[in-house]
Protein backbone atom coordinates (compact mmCIF):
# COMPACT_ATOMS: atom_id res chain seq x y z
CA UNK A 1 0.00 0.00 0.00
CA UNK A 2 2.73 2.32 0.79
CA UNK A 3 4.66 1.90 -2.55
CA UNK A 4 1.44 2.28 -4.40
CA UNK A 5 0.75 5.66 -2.61
CA UNK A 6 4.25 6.37 -3.12
CA UNK A 7 4.14 5.74 -6.57
CA UNK A 8 0.87 7.95 -7.25
CA UNK A 9 2.87 10.81 -5.36
CA UNK A 10 5.89 10.48 -7.82
CA UNK A 11 3.16 10.46 -10.80
CA UNK A 12 1.68 13.74 -9.51
CA UNK A 13 4.86 15.20 -8.99
CA UNK A 14 5.97 14.42 -12.36
CA UNK A 15 3.20 15.85 -14.09
CA UNK A 16 2.97 19.04 -12.05
CA UNK A 17 6.85 19.92 -12.11
CA UNK A 18 7.68 18.37 -15.01
CA UNK A 19 7.60 21.33 -17.95
CA UNK A 20 8.67 18.34 -20.39
CA UNK A 21 6.41 15.66 -20.21
CA UNK A 22 5.82 13.64 -23.21
CA UNK A 23 4.36 10.40 -22.94
CA UNK A 24 4.63 8.99 -26.73
CA UNK A 25 7.40 10.17 -29.06
CA UNK A 26 6.30 11.99 -32.17
CA UNK A 27 6.75 9.28 -34.32
CA UNK A 28 3.29 7.79 -32.66
CA UNK A 29 1.59 11.37 -33.15
CA UNK A 30 0.69 12.93 -36.83
CA UNK A 31 3.39 15.48 -38.10
CA UNK A 32 3.83 16.24 -41.69
CA UNK A 33 7.22 17.82 -43.33
CA UNK A 34 7.03 21.01 -45.23
CA UNK A 35 9.62 22.21 -47.71
CA UNK A 36 9.17 24.20 -50.46
CA UNK A 37 7.92 23.11 -53.97
CA UNK A 38 10.89 23.26 -56.53
CA UNK A 39 9.80 24.39 -59.82
CA UNK A 40 10.08 26.77 -62.99
CA UNK A 41 7.88 29.82 -60.92
CA UNK A 42 9.43 28.97 -57.44
CA UNK A 43 13.14 26.88 -57.57
CA UNK A 44 14.77 26.39 -55.18
CA UNK A 45 18.31 27.12 -55.56
CA UNK A 46 22.12 25.89 -54.92
CA UNK A 47 23.78 28.31 -52.33
CA UNK A 48 20.19 30.15 -51.60
CA UNK A 49 18.43 29.19 -48.34
CA UNK A 50 15.65 27.28 -48.32
CA UNK A 51 13.06 26.62 -45.27
CA UNK A 52 12.01 23.22 -44.13
CA UNK A 53 9.24 22.61 -40.87
CA UNK A 54 7.88 19.95 -39.54
CA UNK A 55 4.19 20.83 -38.22
CA UNK A 56 1.04 19.28 -36.71
CA UNK A 57 -0.99 17.84 -38.73
CA UNK A 58 -4.19 19.56 -40.36
CA UNK A 59 -7.47 18.33 -40.74
CA UNK A 60 -8.90 14.50 -40.45
CA UNK A 61 -6.86 11.58 -41.02
CA UNK A 62 -7.26 8.08 -42.22
CA UNK A 63 -5.53 4.88 -40.85
CA UNK A 64 -6.35 1.63 -42.46
CA UNK A 65 -6.77 -1.25 -39.88
CA UNK A 66 -6.65 0.72 -36.98
CA UNK A 67 -8.59 0.28 -33.89
CA UNK A 68 -8.91 3.89 -32.60
CA UNK A 69 -9.31 7.56 -33.50
CA UNK A 70 -6.42 9.39 -35.04
CA UNK A 71 -3.42 10.10 -33.30
CA UNK A 72 -3.87 13.87 -31.79
CA UNK A 73 -1.13 16.12 -33.66
CA UNK A 74 2.40 16.06 -32.30
CA UNK A 75 3.58 20.21 -31.41
CA UNK A 76 6.78 20.76 -31.62
CA UNK A 77 7.75 22.82 -28.16
CA UNK A 78 11.08 23.88 -25.87
CA UNK A 79 11.36 20.47 -24.46
CA UNK A 80 11.91 18.75 -28.03
CA UNK A 81 14.92 18.29 -29.80
CA UNK A 82 15.83 18.35 -33.64
CA UNK A 83 18.25 16.72 -35.45
CA UNK A 84 18.23 17.73 -39.56
CA UNK A 85 19.91 15.58 -41.80
CA UNK A 86 19.60 17.11 -45.39
CA UNK A 87 21.83 14.55 -47.03
CA UNK A 88 23.80 16.72 -48.84
CA UNK A 89 27.03 15.71 -46.70
CA UNK A 90 26.78 18.66 -44.72
CA UNK A 91 26.95 18.05 -40.87
CA UNK A 92 23.38 17.97 -39.24
CA UNK A 93 21.81 20.47 -37.52
CA UNK A 94 20.77 20.55 -33.97
CA UNK A 95 17.49 22.43 -33.35
CA UNK A 96 16.38 23.29 -29.81
CA UNK A 97 12.10 23.56 -29.61
CA UNK A 98 12.04 24.87 -32.94
CA UNK A 99 10.33 23.06 -35.92
CA UNK A 100 11.55 25.40 -38.44
CA UNK A 101 15.28 25.73 -39.91
CA UNK A 102 17.07 27.07 -42.94
CA UNK A 103 19.72 25.54 -44.88
CA UNK A 104 21.76 26.36 -47.84
CA UNK A 105 22.57 23.12 -50.29
CA UNK A 106 26.03 23.58 -51.66
CA UNK A 107 25.60 21.98 -54.56
CA UNK A 108 22.50 20.88 -56.60
CA UNK A 109 20.44 17.11 -56.93
CA UNK A 110 18.04 15.14 -55.48
CA UNK A 111 18.16 14.95 -51.52
CA UNK A 112 16.37 12.69 -48.80
CA UNK A 113 15.67 14.96 -45.43
CA UNK A 114 15.28 13.43 -42.32
CA UNK A 115 14.71 15.32 -39.05
CA UNK A 116 14.59 13.62 -35.90
CA UNK A 117 12.30 14.55 -33.04
CA UNK A 118 13.59 13.63 -29.55
CA UNK A 119 11.43 14.45 -26.30
CA UNK A 120 11.65 12.81 -23.35
CA UNK A 121 9.42 10.06 -24.33
CA UNK A 122 11.91 8.93 -27.37
CA UNK A 123 12.80 9.70 -30.40
CA UNK A 124 10.12 9.94 -33.89
CA UNK A 125 11.73 10.94 -37.65
CA UNK A 126 10.02 12.17 -40.20
CA UNK A 127 11.56 11.90 -43.98
CA UNK A 128 11.09 14.25 -46.73
CA UNK A 129 12.37 15.17 -50.02
CA UNK A 130 14.32 17.87 -51.54
CA UNK A 131 15.35 18.68 -55.01
CA UNK A 132 17.80 21.30 -55.91
CA UNK A 133 18.22 23.12 -59.19
CA UNK A 134 21.35 24.46 -59.83
CA UNK A 135 21.72 28.30 -59.82
CA UNK A 136 19.95 29.79 -62.57
CA UNK A 137 22.11 30.35 -65.63
CA UNK A 138 22.98 33.56 -67.01
CA UNK A 139 21.20 34.75 -69.72
CA UNK A 140 23.02 36.26 -73.08
CA UNK A 141 20.71 39.16 -75.47
CA UNK A 142 22.25 39.56 -78.36
CA UNK A 143 22.10 43.30 -80.53
CA UNK A 144 21.02 42.18 -83.60
CA UNK A 145 17.97 39.27 -83.12
CA UNK A 146 19.14 37.76 -86.86
CA UNK A 147 23.13 37.18 -88.06
CA UNK A 148 23.10 36.23 -91.46
CA UNK A 149 25.54 34.26 -92.88
CA UNK A 150 26.82 32.73 -96.07
CA UNK A 151 26.39 28.14 -95.86
CA UNK A 152 30.24 28.08 -97.14
CA UNK A 153 31.07 31.32 -95.30
CA UNK A 154 33.38 28.89 -92.84
CA UNK A 155 32.90 30.22 -88.87
CA UNK A 156 31.05 33.54 -87.84
CA UNK A 157 32.75 35.45 -84.98
CA UNK A 158 30.73 36.51 -82.12
CA UNK A 159 32.14 39.03 -79.68
CA UNK A 160 30.25 38.99 -75.99
CA UNK A 161 30.35 42.11 -73.07
CA UNK A 162 29.33 42.19 -70.23
CA UNK A 163 26.78 44.78 -69.82
CA UNK A 164 26.85 44.22 -65.86
CA UNK A 165 22.71 43.78 -65.91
Amino acid sequence: MRRAAALVLLLIAVRVFGDCGATTPASSHTVDFHSPACNAGTPCLQDTPIRFSVAPRAGSCYIPLYPGPCPAPYVIDSCDTLTWDFGDGTPAAVVQGDAAIEHVFPKSGSFNVQVDIRSNAGVGTVRGFAYVCANPPSYVRFSQPVYDAAENSGSVTVTLERSGD
